[in-house]
């Protein structure tokens, strides 16, 4: 990359060494979820409803003894974020950077009434010449089947949350609109579906539902696998995310201040546990009130 560097890219990449990072931060007016992966490090593409005055070409923004730098695009609004610090690498740079912008991000968004969307985080690594950044992965297409609409109209607000939170860019929310389907199912639905059945001396089979494999469940939740299902939400998402998410208190009585790079990162991780938790007990519901219509009909 350099004259005179003779290192890999292998070794350029598992750099350790204290170097500066420049952190990009780039924002956006919509919630729209960017379903690519291409690399752009550009401080003017980014749009948000606070704009500068005119002639102003970046705004210095202080937390403590940090700082960083707003930068407006063509039309004077806020495009990105700059923030430059020393870190061993970008995951440690992300988070630095998390720390400074963040709150002043949160504090605009009061300020101004407006909101104030993150679209992506660009790292670069000015030693190495490197840029990283975090991907979604976009959904791959899906070709329809023939399906049966559900009977039980109690299903009707499972699908819609489900819906919610698939369309949603907000894990926060994401794993709210799953814990109520789980909530729903447990305390709502099965319980009619059970109670309809035993009046009418109609026997359902139950299944025992255990969280099942993912590739994208990541440690340390892949310890989760193979347990049952009821006891996660009841011991795990219940007491461990949802208190964090649905109160302003954590467990330990501490203010869950829900930019932070910990926080956002074990929701997001949690997010992905649940949903597939979800899945399984959606279907496992499903053909809990197949059965019970067939008894019914026949």
């Amino acid at each position: 990359i350099f004259e005179g560097d003779k290192r890999s890219d292998e070794e350029r990449l598992s750099d350790e060494e204290k170097r500066t990072f420049e952190v990009l931060c780039v924002l956006s007016k919509s919630l729209d979820i960017p379903f690519n992966i291409d690399i752009i490090y550009d401080k003017l593409i980014g749009t948000s409803y606070i704009r500068l005055p005119e002639g102003v070409k970046a705004w210095k923004l202080q937390i403590n003894e940090n700082s960083s730098h707003a930068i407006p695009n063509k039309d004077r609004e806020i495009s990105s974020i700059v923030f430059t610090c020393e870190a061993s690498s970008e995951k440690e740079a992300i988070i630095k950077q998390n720390d400074v912008v963040m709150p002043i991000l949160d504090l605009l968004s009061y300020l101004y009434n407006v909101p104030v969307i993150v679209k992506e985080v660009l790292v670069w690594d000015k030693k190495n010449d490197s840029i990283y950044r975090e991907a979604y992965v976009p959904y791959a297409s899906v070709q329809p089947r023939e399906f049966k609409t559900s009977t039980n109209m109690e299903m009707r607000p499972i699908f819609s949350l489900f819906r919610e939170a698939k369309n949603s860019a907000s894990n926060y929310y994401k794993f709210l609109c799953y814990y109520k389907i789980l909530e729903g199912l447990y305390k709502r639905v099965r319980p009619n579906i059970f109670r309809t059945a035993k009046d009418r001396g109609i026997t359902i089979n139950t299944i025992k539902e255990m969280v099942p494999d993912h590739p994208g469940i990541s440690s340390p939740n892949r310890e989760f696998i193979g347990q049952p299902i009821g006891d996660l939400f009841h011991n795990y998402f219940r007491q461990e995310h949802r208190r964090a998410i649905a109160h302003f208190e954590t467990r330990d009585d501490l203010p869950a201040i829900l930019s932070t790079y910990d926080l956002m990162s074990k929701i997001a991780s949690a997010t992905l546990l649940i949903e597939v938790c979800c899945l399984d007990v959606i279907s496992n519901t499903l053909l809990y009130q197949t059965t019970l219509d067939s008894a019914v009909s026949s």
